[in-house]
Formats: C-alpha cells, structure tokens, sequence
C-alpha cells in the first residue's frame, strides 16, 4: 500500500475523525481511522466511528497502490501537525505490520491494523434532502442553552430542533430553564425538521461550518454530507417541545431597550465578585437596568443606561448570571427586554431570542390596571358574657 497526499487536507480529515477515536476501547478497530486506497479511483476514504456517529471523507491522493489499514486516529493527527511539508507519503512494509509515514526529512515507523473488523456503514442514502448553509452560526447561537444532563439518557432536551423553511431556517435549544432560538434568512431547498444530538453539534460545526450541505433522515439515521464528506448520527425519537407556543404566552410586563454591548459588559463585571452557578438581581428602574449581586467574596451593584418603558415596583428577580452572558454574547445593536409578572424574561435581538425563567418564581406583581375588591370584614366574635349583659 503506498500513496501521497497533501498533508494540510489529511490534517484537517485527522483531527475530525480523531474526535471520534478513543485511546482504547474493546474493540481495537475502533480507536483508529479506517484508510481505504483506491488505485481505480485515485481517491482515499477515510473512516472513523463510534458507533453512534459516523464520519467519512473522500479525498484525491497520488495512489501507486492500494489497499487498506487502520491507524490510531490521536497518533495520525498528531504526526500530520508536526510534519512541515506540503505533502506527506505512506508505504507499507513488506512484513504487513508496519507502515512508514514520511514528509521532507521526518519520518514514522508505526504498526498497524489490517482493518479486517472495522464495521462498515451501512446507512443507505436518504430519500428525502435539504440543501441549507449556515449551520455553525446557527449551533454557536444556540448550543449553550440545550440540557446537558448526560444521565438522561431519554431526555429529548439533548437535542436541538433544526427546522429549514424554503427562506429560513430556525435552531431551537432547551433546557427547560432557558430556551435559545436562532433565525437565519437563507435560501434552502426544501422544508423538513430535524433533531440532532447535542454531542454531535460540536462535530457538526468543525466538519460543516457554514458552508452549504445536504441533510435528510435515513431511517433513525440524521446524514449531512457536503464537499467530500459525509456525516451520520442517530437520532433520538420523541417529540420536542412547542417552543413557539411557550414563547407566544409570554405577555411582558415591563419592557426595556438597550444596547447589548453595555448590558453583557455590566455583566461581566459582575463576574468578579460572582461564583459560577450564582444568581444576580435584575430590575427595570425609571434609570436603566439594575443589577445587583452579594456574595462572600463581595458586592457588585450597577445600572445599565436603558430606556425603560414600565418600571417594575419590588427587588425585581433573578437570573442565573452565567445564562445572561452567554445569551449576550452573540448579540449586538439594540435589544428588546421584556419580564412578565412572574418574571419570565424575553431578549430579543435581530434573528435572535432567548427565554430565562428566574431563579424562583416570587410572588406575582399585580398588573397596575387591576383593581382588587376588598373582602368584607367578618364581624368581630363577642364574648358571651358581654352578649349576655
């Protein structure tokens, strides 16, 4: 088996599908990529899964002849980021257990497997495909809000709900205490909805970027492919949350407009002197947003320029602080804030909005147009004695 090919494109190949590749595991197979060398073709495939995620490649090489192997994914990336030349060679030996890796004056001597027990896809090509770009701006926007919980293994939260419209396309991420969604005016091929795991996202992104793929469902199976590349992971069955008609039945009470630049920075300073996890007081005043915050370490208090339109009687509510700055940190201009009585908080931005729930649900502020009817006062009970005389 011996190829050359250009050693900043198998870089780039080897670090994604070392994400894939453990250091060990029960089958040996597993923890290498999987490198086929066509001679027909003049074409490498390179392979690595872990069984949930699958990830293939296809990439032209110089091929004197061909043949397969599988290389410990971590070392093979690792030797393409030392090496310095534009191309890198490999050549196997004659003995069939050792191939030699070579670029300029460097070179590796490294066993290998035959790939005999590597599993093959078997995911066939989906009916139905949408043909949508963007995908990593809309995951960065959205990720942090998904749940995390790894020890649910049934939660449909771990997922975020991709829906592509024929002008648009929508990622939704929730946790149940906060709910992320990202819009992005693009022209796509079809309409479909999609769910996708949220520990393939961090692939997802490296693989696609924002450039244009297909995607579409092959049984339980979600397939992007694009330029020289194909990705599958299964999916979870169930039915996610209706979103929109949770965010539809947010009524603001109290509304504010400020420029999100001076409202993520307030926050941020409020960073030193708050713990991870920790909660800081939010309240619309007639002179801006306050914030407020007091810990062991400190106290941290300040108002953000905004224009309040209905300020809010009372201490206000909290928010998990963490949550507000990343829901910030991709937005700028402008931004609408809106808390209802119970203070569920709205942040809206130009394709963006993200729904916090306070920390506990304090007592809900009567809307100022209501007017309670006092109760009758009961009649004093008397003392018999004082009845008797």
């Amino acid at each position: 088996m011996r190829f050359t090919v250009e050693r900043m494109r198998m870089l780039a190949i080897c670090k994604n599908l070392a994400r894939l590749t453990p250091d060990s595991g029960p089958i040996e197979d597993l923890t290498g990529i999987l490198i086929v060398a066509d001679e027909n073709s003049g074409r490498l495939r390179l392979v690595a899964t872990n069984m949930d995620v699958t990830l293939e490649y296809s990439t032209p090489a110089i091929i004197q002849e061909g043949g397969r192997m599988v290389l410990k994914g971590r070392l093979l990336a690792g030797m393409m980021h030392l090496f310095n030349e534009d191309r890198v060679s490999f050549s196997t030996f004659p003995s069939g257990s050792a191939v030699r890796i070579e670029s300029g004056t460097a070179r590796y001597d490294v066993s290998y497997l035959p790939g005999k027990h590597f599993p093959e896809s078997n995911v066939a090509a989906p009916d139905n495909v949408v043909k949508l770009s963007g995908l990593a701006n809309l995951v960065k926007q959205t990720v942090f809000a998904a749940s995390k919980n790894a020890g649910a293994s049934g939660n449909i939260l771990m997922n975020a709900k991709l829906e592509v419209y024929p002008t648009e396309a929508h990622m939704t991420c929730t946790d149940s205490a906060m709910l992320a969604v990202a819009r992005q005016v693009q022209v796509n091929s079809g309409r479909m909805t999609l769910l996708i795991p949220v520990k393939s996202l961090p692939l997802l992104i490296s693989v696609c970027g924002n450039e244009a793929v297909e995607a579409g469902m092959s049984g339980t199976t979600l397939v992007f492919s694009g330029n020289g590349f194909i990705l599958a992971t299964r999916t979870m069955q169930g039915v996610y949350p209706d979103t929109s008609s949770l965010l539809s039945r947010v009524i603001p009470m109290y509304d504010a407009i400020v420029d999100a630049g001076a409202f993520r920075n307030d926050i941020s300073c409020a960073g030193t002197v708050y713990r991870p996890g920790m909660y800081v007081r939010l309240a619309l005043r007639e002179s801006g947003i306050e914030l407020f915050y007091e810990s062991s370490l400190g106290q941290f208090k300040t108002t953000t320029d905004a224009a309040v339109l209905n300020d809010m009687p009372g201490e206000g509510f909290h928010y998990n602080a963490n949550h507000l700055d990343q829901s910030l940190r991709h937005m700028t201009g402008n931004l609408q804030i809106g808390i209802d009585r119970t203070g569920n908080m709205l942040i809206k931005g130009q394709n963006l909005c993200y729904f916090l729930t306070p920390r506990r649900q304090s007592k809900p502020i009567a809307a100022p147009e209501q007017e309670k009817n006092p109760k009758p006062k009961k009649a004093a009970k008397t003392d018999k004695t004082d009845a008797a005389a």
